[in-house]
């Protein structure tokens, strides 16, 4: 039995890679977080979903996250991965306009033991050059493909630095 669940797992990861399908559970953030994202926090961060008309990219709610001094916030959430394999992540994005937040979505390509093998970081928040300027709604992709021994792909949304709130919707793997 040890032996048949990681070849079906293969498969079906496979099949979902092959046929285009999201494999995020709720990547479009419009239900509970709970269940199906990580979230975390430091220094006194936020993280949390929205349904802020203002905040919204396309009517429905989004996650947002973000910190003031020495503080930030994310979510996670690992899928099993193959080795060898171009994953594309893509989300839209916001920047509200105060103060100068980091904004990076990530993949980590993981091991049996959760190692990171490789990992791969796009700064959302790259178009900002100076303080209180925010970024309108951007769809934004990276591609990275997977290093041999991969077997989970841990995909992370972060403010992991600066001032201000940012906002993720849309997510697919």
């Amino acid at each position: 039995m040890k032996k048949i669940i990681p070849l079906l797992m293969a498969v079906y990861f496979t099949v979902g890679i092959a046929s285009g399908q999201n494999l995020l559970q709720n990547g479009n953030f419009n239900g509970s977080l709970t269940g199906t994202w990580n979230t975390w926090t430091y220094g006194g961060g936020w993280v949390g979903p929205t349904t802020t008309p203002a905040d919204e990219f396309d009517g429905t709610a989004c996650v947002y996250m973000g910190g003031n001094d020495a503080a930030g916030a994310g979510l996670n959430q690992i899928v099993f991965g193959l080795p060898n394999v171009p994953y594309t992540i893509s989300c839209d994005s916001a920047v509200n306009n105060w103060w100068w937040p980091a904004e990076e979505m990530r993949l980590f390509f993981l091991d049996g033991n959760d190692v990171i093998l490789a990992s791969s970081v796009t700064n959302c928040a790259a178009g900002i050059t100076a303080y209180d300027v925010g970024t309108p709604w951007s769809n934004y992709t990276m591609t990275a493909t997977s290093p041999a021994g991969t077997v989970k792909v841990k995909v992370e949304f972060a403010c992991p630095a600066g001032h201000g709130t940012i906002r993720f919707d849309n997510a697919v793997l």
